[in-house]
C-alpha cells in the first residue's frame, strides 16, 4: 500500500478510537509505518489526509462522471449526483460520526468538505461556461461550497436523522435553481 492508502486506513482507525484533537501526524505515521519525514512529503498535516479521504470516495467519483457529460445532461443529473454524494457519506457513518462527535473534528470535517466541494463546483462553473468577473466564480464556488459543507455536517452531527435521498432531495430543491439561474 502506499503512502496516500496507508496514511488514509491509519487515520480512519485513529477517528474510530480517539478524539479528532487527540490525533497527531506521529500516531499516523506509527499506524501507518511511515517515517514522519515520508509523511510529509506528501501530506502538511492531518488534515490534508482527511482531505484525501472525503475528496477520493465523495467529490471524485461525481466530478469523473461529470466529466462523462455534457454540461446539459450534468444539470438534469444533479439531484442524483447529489444522493450519490450523501449516500456514500452514509454509507461510511460510522467514521464521520465519530470524526463530528467533537467540536474540533466537526471543524475539520467542514473545512474539508468545503474545500472538495468548491474545487467541485470551480470546475463545474469552468464546465458550464460561467463568465463572471474575476473572482465572481471563486465567490460562488465558495458560497455553495461552504453551504453544502455545513448543511452535511449538521445532518451527520444529528445522526442521519434524514435519510441520505431525502437530504440530498432537500438541498438540490434549495441549491439547483440559483446553479440554474447562474449558468
Amino acid at each position: 500500500m502506499d503512502v496516500e492508502g496507508r496514511s488514509s486506513r491509519a487515520l480512519r482507525e485513529a477517528v474510530m478510537e480517539l478524539p479528532y484533537r487527540s490525533i497527531s501526524v506521529k500516531l499516523v505515521c506509527e499506524r501507518a509505518g511511515l517515517a514522519r519525514k515520508t509523511f510529509y512529503r506528501r501530506f502538511n498535516g492531518k488534515s490534508d489526509v482527511l482531505f484525501l479521504i472525503f475528496d477520493t470516495e465523495i467529490v471524485q467519483p461525481e466530478l469523473e462522471l461529470c466529466r462523462l457529460l455534457t454540461f446539459g445532461k450534468m444539470n438534469s443529473h444533479a439531484p442524483l449526483m447529489e444522493r450519490h454524494m450523501f449516500g456514500a457519506v452514509a454509507q461510511d457513518g460510522a467514521f464521520y460520526r465519530a470524526l463530528v462527535s467533537t467540536s474540533e473534528g466537526a471543524d475539520a470535517f467542514f473545512q474539508v468538505a468545503r474545500r472538495a466541494f468548491a474545487d467541485f463546483n470551480a470546475e463545474m462553473l469552468r464546465e458550464a461556461g460561467f463568465d463572471g468577473t474575476p473572482g465572481r466564480a471563486d465567490l460562488v464556488a465558495d458560497y455553495f461550497a461552504g453551504a453544502k459543507a455545513l448543511f452535511m455536517q449538521k445532518w451527520v452531527s444529528e445522526g442521519f436523522a434524514v435519510s441520505a435521498d431525502d437530504v440530498a432531495d432537500l438541498y438540490s430543491r434549495m441549491a439547483l435553481p440559483f446553479w440554474r439561474e447562474l449558468v
